[in-house]
């Protein structure tokens, strides 16, 4: 399959070819790295007049202001890491806030499993009042019924919260590719301009360090994820269970109304 040549590889080709001692040509640039002559010629003459240009300007520019433009570079890399690493912050906040709401929520479904015990109790201890207590029990289980469906919305609003946080965590995830993009791209603009700006390369590195130890807390944050998700299932057990809870309230109030019937028949 021929290959595509590229700006990259041209400029690459004309380096080693330098570095050789050989005249870069379009023929010598084709030989090394595929095309063809109306493709590298155009990207030749970009890479010599970017070239010339730059010589131009080194022979005019100071040492101060090749620094002044490094530095303006390497800020405008900080800005960017620095909002990416807010976005990730921001992200852990919001998953943080999430995980409180389940323990809330989990609080209530205790709640409301003691107070169906108690209800289970009350009327055990009540049997000979039971005609009078039916009414306030059936009021019972449809509140708790509608505590029931209540807890269902707030579940269901916090899965879509968390499908949100997981698009907020992809738009992150591809900021951060953006970003390593960027990075191997000044790489390899350091590689065309070695000669002056040699002393970038050790913020280049800092700056790859960096992107690693994001990709590092992306990681870590999907693993909270999972573990939301497992204690959404835990809470949808507890549901479970109350409405077996309930059942069995809706039986035990069915056999006290028989023994009202059966007593009343008598």
């Amino acid at each position: 399959m021929k290959q595509t040549a590229t700006y990259e590889k041209v400029c690459k080709a004309y380096l080693s070819l330098k570095q050789q001692g050989e005249k870069p040509s379009v023929r010598k640039i084709v030989e090394l790295i595929g095309g063809s002559n109306s493709t590298v010629t155009p990207l030749l003459r970009r890479f010599e007049e970017q070239r010339r240009r730059e010589q131009e300007l080194n022979c005019v520019m100071s040492q101060e202001f090749r620094d002044a433009y490094i530095n303006d570079v390497m800020a405008a890399i900080s800005n960017a890491k620095t909002e990416v690493k807010e976005d990730l912050d921001s992200a852990l906040n919001n998953e943080r806030l999430l995980l409180e709401n389940l323990q809330t929520a989990e609080k209530t479904i205790k709640h409301l499993e003691m107070q169906l015990s108690e209800t289970s109790a009350l009327v055990e201890d009540q049997n000979r009042s039971a005609d009078s207590q039916q009414a306030a029990l059936k009021q019972r289980v449809i509140d708790l019924e509608q505590e029931k469906q209540q807890l269902y919305q707030e579940r269901e609003l916090l899965q879509n919260q968390i499908v949100t946080m997981q698009a907020s965590l992809s738009e992150t995830t591809l900021l951060l590719a953006q970003e390593k993009d960027k990075t191997q791209s000044l790489t390899t603009e350091r590689s065309c301009l070695q000669e002056t700006v040699e002393k970038h390369q050790t913020h280049v590195i800092t700056l790859e360090k960096r992107v690693e130890k994001a990709v590092a807390e992306l990681e870590f944050t999907k693993e909270q994820l999972n573990s939301m998700k497992e204690d959404l299932q835990r809470a949808e057990q507890k549901l479970d269970s109350e409405r077996d809870k309930r059942i069995e309230v809706v039986k035990q109030l069915a056999g006290l109304q028989a023994k009202s019937q059966d007593s009343t028949s008598q």
